[in-house]
């Protein structure tokens, strides 16, 4: 038992040492650090004449006190044959976007002092340039946190956020309110900035939302921009969120669609004439169930186009006067599909073979941008014509990242207790024989609303990567139970207040699936989950004695002191369908925290000192209950993180935290 400790970078060599030596006799040599030889593609654009691809790459740097990731731009051939760097790293690189003439790559870059810039470099040679000055150049505007080419390639457009000396309260305080956006315009002349950015919204409203994509759209003839609109700006007021137009030349806004439902995600047709937009089911909610609609830009002739399988697509904008193409997850894999606006149905658009990531049209909507991987194929940028699905990848960032070792991922399905349909990810250890079974890991996902899909497996993302388990002898089960997204709206709402209920069936059962088919060892099961993925390796070793060792990531312990400490307390009301007023006693009666003392099972927490979602008092709550009950229980508390562990020193002692405690107890 132990107080909360920390893993800081200076620690880095015996840190590896320790991960190479957690792997049975006989295993490979793959360790979590060989994982962050792959590099992350967060971002591809396609230029418009469809030619080439900018792309970002991202490569973890452990060199460091902390350990970041250095992100390059890249360029390259449509065909593939040939590619190019742009710029030296940087501590943060995002969101390449092309101008319309193809001359220039414009993109965001957070400095290590914080600072965001807008860049700019001419594609056929010469030095990057900042194109608006920062928040240190000009104190009186915020940070740039999106940007958009007009049409004619003569002014940007600017999200930036109120100035920090504007804002009430401590700006080190994490529960401070989130400072509002409002658009600006740069002009431009020849690539360069002609002149210094002017506002051009302002009032009692913030343009976008961390919530929501696509805050705002050019209109084709650059005279308008439509934005999503939002009366507020804590993450969750997107629910009162609308679509609104503003005239470029005054500065006039007016609703373009308001109603009780929330609208967002803009999109303008090529001829100017319509805008599509997402619009959420009345009244919005956090279970999201989301069509596409299409209006004439005077507001009127709305139009809902068919509903999606899932009811969560992500508008990615229009491949022609009479289409549009959206992506939404798939059961254990992504979807691209074609909306045709006389209403008809949905028509898969990509194979299915790959999921895809990081999706943009570029501005003609003649080609797609993406990034892609699978079970065995680290990600890459691609590039396809929207006529037809043939992605040509064009990078060869992980050309040289280190092979995952010999598992197998497949997908498996089982029957929960009342006869529902669950699906799932089984990877199994490179020494499996049929006949054998191993010890199982149970591996659960944040959301609820999250899904696991069937990607590269060296990821870190919240978990510690499935490679690493496996590698060490363990069969990974990865279920997606009700409450998960890719199974349609009745999948996902059936949780509504019932956390802890149909949902740990869902996992439990998947567990017995995979003991009576001979894959796991009864006696040797482990569970770890991260965010409500957490909450549930709580709940489950609560209420069940038959895992022997449990880690829970930024674990929900206390719904009723949660709902009042998040920064979402509105999704926890929505969950659980009703307020803590409302309904006190299941806010107590699915808290692992009040289950505390039929605990026996060893568990260790880890947390980000500074998560706002999940405050880290609520895993430091119940590791002391436990610990006063001289149970076997540790705590790890990693400084300056969140609620999603990003630095890559943190992420490989989480790893070597997670497999030291189910390799001491399994």
């Amino acid at each position: 038992m132990t107080e909360p400790s920390t893993r800081r970078g200076r620690a880095l060599p015996i840190l590896l040492l320790l991960l190479g030596g957690l792997a049975p006799a006989g295993a490979s040599a793959w360790t979590p650090a060989d994982g962050l030889t792959t590099a992350r593609l967060p971002f591809a654009a396609a230029s418009p004449d469809g030619e080439r691809v900018a792309y970002v790459v991202e490569r973890a740097d452990l060199d460091t006190e902390s350990g970041v990731w250095r992100s390059t731009l890249h360029v390259a051939a449509a065909d593939g044959a040939w590619r190019r760097r742009y710029t030296m790293p940087a501590h943060g690189l995002r969101d390449p976007s092309w101008s319309p003439d193809g001359a220039w790559i414009a993109w965001l870059e957070t400095s290590s002092d914080g600072l965001t810039r807008l860049m700019a470099v001419p594609v056929d040679g010469g030095a990057p340039r900042p194109l608006a000055p920062t928040t240190q150049d000009e104190p009186a505007a915020g940070p740039i946190t999106a940007f958009r080419w007009s049409p004619r390639g003569d002014a940007i457009a600017l999200l930036r956020e109120a100035p920090a000396a504007d804002l009430p309260g401590d700006a080190a305080d994490r529960h401070r309110t989130p400072p509002a956006r409002h658009l600006w315009l740069l002009p431009l002349a020849d690539g360069a900035p002609a002149g210094r950015p002017t506002r051009l919204t302002d009032g009692d409203f913030s343009v976008g939302s961390d919530m929501l994509a696509n805050a705002f759209d050019w209109s084709p003839d650059g005279r308008h921009i439509a934005f999503t609109r939002v009366r507020g700006t804590a993450p969750e007021d997107w629910t009162s969120a609308d679509v609104a137009l503003v005239e470029v030349a005054s500065g006039s806004v007016r609703a373009f669609q308001q109603s009780n439902a929330a609208e967002f995600s803009p999109r303008f047709s090529p001829d100017g004439e319509r805008i599509a937009f997402a619009i959420t089911a009345y009244p919005p909610s956090w279970i999201r169930q989301v069509r596409v609609g299409v209006a004439r830009v005077d507001g009127s002739g709305l139009r809902l186009l068919a509903a999606t399988p899932d009811q969560q697509p992500s508008l990615l904008g229009w491949i022609s006067d009479r289409t549009l193409l959206v992506r939404e997850i798939d059961r254990t894999t992504t979807a691209l599909l074609t909306l045709p606006l006389d209403g008809g149905a949905p028509r898969r658009f990509d194979d299915g073979a790959r999921v895809l990531d990081g999706v943009t049209l570029n501005a003609p909507g003649t080609r797609l941008a993406m990034v892609i991987s699978g079970p065995q194929a680290p990600p890459e940028a691609a590039v396809t014509a929207t006529r037809r699905f043939r992605p040509q990848t064009v990078s060869r960032a992980n050309a040289r990242a280190t092979p995952l070792p010999d598992t197998d991922t497949r997908v498996v399905s089982w029957q929960s207790a009342d006869d529902t349909a669950v699906e799932g990810l089984l990877t199994l250890p490179a020494d499996h024989r049929d006949g054998t079974r191993h010890p199982l890991v149970l591996m659960i996902h944040g959301g609820p609303a999250g899904t696991f899909v069937d990607d590269y497996p060296s990821g870190f993302d919240g978990l510690p990567p499935v490679a690493a388990l496996a590698d060490a002898g363990y069969a990974v089960l990865r279920p997606n139970p009700r409450g998960s997204s890719g199974y349609g709206y009745p999948f996902r709402a059936a949780l509504r207040g019932d956390w802890g209920g149909i949902d740990s069936a869902d996992l439990l059962a998947g567990v017995d699936s995979m003991i009576d088919s001979g894959i796991a060892d009864p006696q040797r099961l482990g569970i770890v989950g991260w965010s409500y993925g957490g909450y549930q390796s709580a709940w489950i070793v609560a209420n069940h004695h038959r895992f022997r060792a449990a880690a829970a990531i930024a674990p929900i312990t206390d719904l009723a002191t949660l709902a009042n400490t998040t920064d979402l307390p509105g999704a926890v009301e929505d969950w659980l369908d009703g307020s803590l007023w409302e309904r006190p006693d299941l806010y107590r009666q699915r808290s692992p925290l009040w289950r505390a003392d039929a605990i026996t099972t060893p568990l260790l927490i880890l947390h980000g000192a500074d998560d706002a979602r999940v405050p880290p008092a609520q895993g430091l709550a119940l590791h002391r209950a436990l610990a006063r009950r001289g149970l076997d229980t540790r705590l790890v508390q990693f400084p300056g993180a969140g609620h999603r562990i990003d630095d890559p020193v943190q992420m490989l002692s989480l790893t070597r935290e997670v497999l030291a405690w189910f390799d001491r107890h399994l």
